[in-house]
C-alpha cells in the first residue's frame, strides 16, 4: 500500500475521523467455550461517490443503500474493510488520524492477535483481546459522554 500517494492517506484519515467506525464485537455463544471476537473498520456516508473513491484506492466491500427508518431523508452506503485489510491499512493510516487514533491503534492490535484465524473464529482464551474490547467500549462511552456534554450547553 506504500505506492498510494500521501494525499490519499490524509484524505482517508479525514473521512475516517468524520464518518468511520472502529469496532470490536464480542459474541458469547452457548455452544462455544470462549467468546468470538470480531474486528470491524467501516465508513458510512450518504454520498456513494466518496466511498467508491475510497474503495478504488484502498479496497473493501461496499454495501447499501440502507435506510434505517422511513423518516431518513437519504439512504447511506457502508464501506467495510476485512480484518486482513485492517492489518494492511491501519499501520499507514494511524499517523494521520486525529479523533480515532487511539481506537484505531487498539483495533490494529486486536487484528494482529487474531492473525491466522477466520473472521469470527472461536479462539483459545486470549485475555488481551477482552482487555482491548473493554478499552474500546470505554473510549466509545467517553465519546458519547463528550457529545452529550456539548449538546447540553
Amino acid at each position: 500500500m506504500s505506492e498510494i500517494p500521501l494525499h490519499k492517506w490524509t484524505w482517508l484519515a479525514a473521512l475516517t475521523d468524520g464518518e468511520g467506525s472502529f469496532s470490536i464485537f464480542k459474541r458469547n455463544r452457548r455452544d462455544a467455550k470462549n467468546p468470538t471476537i470480531e474486528c470491524h473498520f467501516t465508513i458510512s456516508n450518504t454520498d456513494k461517490r466518496l466511498l467508491l473513491e475510497a474503495q478504488k484506492n484502498f479496497g473493501g466491500s461496499l454495501n447499501g443503500p440502507y435506510s434505517y427508518s422511513p423518516m431518513a431523508k437519504r439512504p447511506h452506503w457502508v464501506l467495510t474493510f476485512s480484518r486482513l485489510k485492517i492489518k494492511e491499512i491501519l499501520p499507514e493510516l494511524l499517523p494521520y488520524l486525529i479523533s480515532k487514533r487511539e481506537r484505531g491503534t487498539l483495533l490494529l492490535e486486536a487484528a494482529r492477535i487474531l492473525n491466522g484465524h477466520r473472521g469470527g473464529a472461536h479462539l483459545p482464551y486470549e485475555p488481551r483481546l477482552l482487555e482491548i474490547f473493554y478499552e474500546m467500549s470505554r473510549l466509545e462511552n467517553k465519546a458519547h459522554v463528550a457529545i452529550e456534554e456539548v449538546k447540553s450547553e
